[in-house]
């Protein structure tokens, strides 16, 4: 057996397929030990203690796999999305030196690590130096321009792991694409609504009404507030914010869950953030002459932004945010020619009397967030907002 095989560490973003690749991993170096047993050392475990398992021989297995499923907190790394922030960091040494000096003959060690981004550190130096380090990547995600919950290589690894984990499911086409625009890129969320929906299906397939009637997001994301601003678009709001009401995990952008209130709270603030950038971009577009790219009709051709926006009014744009600096301070980035043409399209379907008075109205809607009614303040102001009659509008006056 390599050393290769006998010291592995595994990273990855995604819990379900690091433990896919752990697993692989084990059965590995447990077949090149003869059929070792494994050793589960649970979360709890420290460097120092699993160096003195390393070391000390075993009297009734003299040959094993020792497994650790996450060590993260072992490594220079972030949070992963839905990760413990609480976990305090261990010091990897006393392992780290044990390994340098090579792991005893019948000794293999397989540890993963749950990561937010690739890890560094004496850790996962030692093990290049000893044996297998690995970063398993996630498939690519859906193009900015591209309209889907996830990109053909997210579809393509999900439906690899249904083949693999859930083999004597059928899953019709349309139930397929449904659960993957309700659930996105979620490994182990999926196989877990295939296996319900198996079971309520019977001897018959999983068709799209089955996935309708009993597969619902298990968690949102604050994600949908600045598209929801944009496209004018309440439902994603509406359930953003009675999901909240019912309990249901709302996540930020870190992955870090907002509870109920603060919810209302994180969204009122998002909501008036992106309400003050589309009006000074209608502002900014008056001002510069480009009022026909705020044009609706125009915007929402599927040309436009090719053909007109990103060599022409984005750039002149961008030139314009960057020399007022209203847009660039306190470590903001000028967006890019594809984020302002989103913005445009945003700014587009406000009068800038709308946004005037939305943003007006944030001091009446603060004293209400201060009270009990916090979610039906909130719920007032947006649908003010967002259901007002300047919806309807094809093409926004230039100005007032």
């Amino acid at each position: 057996m390599t050393e290769q095989n006998r010291l592995v560490l595994l990273a990855c973003r995604d819990d379900f397929l690091l433990d896919e690749a752990v697993d692989e991993a084990v059965s590995a170096a447990a077949d090149a030990l003869g059929g070792a047993p494994t050793v589960e050392l649970g979360v709890d475990v420290t460097p120092a203690r699993t160096a003195g398992e390393v070391q000390t021989p075993s009297l009734f297995d003299p040959e094993r796999v020792l497994v650790i499923r996450d060590v993260r907190h072992w490594l220079d790394t972030t949070l992963p999305p839905g990760g413990d922030p609480d976990r305090p960091h261990a010091d990897p040494a006393p392992l780290v030196e044990v390994l340098r000096s090579g792991l005893p003959p019948g000794v293999a060690l397989v540890m993963g690590a749950w990561c937010g981004r690739e890890p560094r550190g004496p850790l996962v130096d030692a093990v290049k130096a000893a044996g297998r380090y690995e970063y398993v990547t996630l498939p690519a995600t859906p193009k900015p321009w591209e309209d889907v919950a996830v990109s053909r290589e997210e579809a393509a690894v999900l439906r690899g792991i249904l083949r693999r984990r859930a083999p004597e499911v059928r899953l019709e086409r349309d139930a397929e694409s449904l659960l993957f625009s309700r659930l996105g890129f979620s490994p182990r969320l999926l196989l877990a609504e295939v296996t319900k929906l198996a079971t309520a299906a019977g001897d018959g397939p999983i068709t799209e009404d089955l996935v309708r009637r009993l597969s619902f997001p298990r968690e949102r994301s604050l994600e949908v507030v600045r598209d929801a601003v944009d496209a004018r678009d309440p439902a994603p709001l509406a359930d953003l914010l009675e999901a909240a009401g019912r309990g249901v995990p709302v996540r930020d952008w870190q992955g870090r869950t907002v509870d109920g209130t603060g919810v209302a709270m994180v969204v009122t603030g998002l909501v008036a953030a992106r309400l003050a950038d589309l009006l000074l971009i209608r502002r900014m577009m008056v001002r510069a002459g480009l009022e026909e790219d705020l044009d609706s009709r125009r915007n929402q051709h599927r040309d436009w932004y090719n053909r007109s926006f990103r060599k022409g009014s984005g750039p002149r744009l961008q030139k314009l945010l960057a020399a007022s600096g209203a847009m660039g301070g306190r470590s903001r980035k000028i967006p890019s020619p594809w984020a302002l043409a989103g913005m445009v399209r945003g700014a587009s379907r406000y009068t800038e009397r709308e946004l005037v008075t939305a943003l007006a109205g944030l001091g009446r809607l603060e004293v209400q967030l201060r009270s009990k009614a916090v979610t039906e303040g909130l719920a007032a102001w947006l649908a003010a907002l967002l259901c007002a009659p300047g919806h309807a509008e094809t093409r926004p006056p230039a100005g007032r």
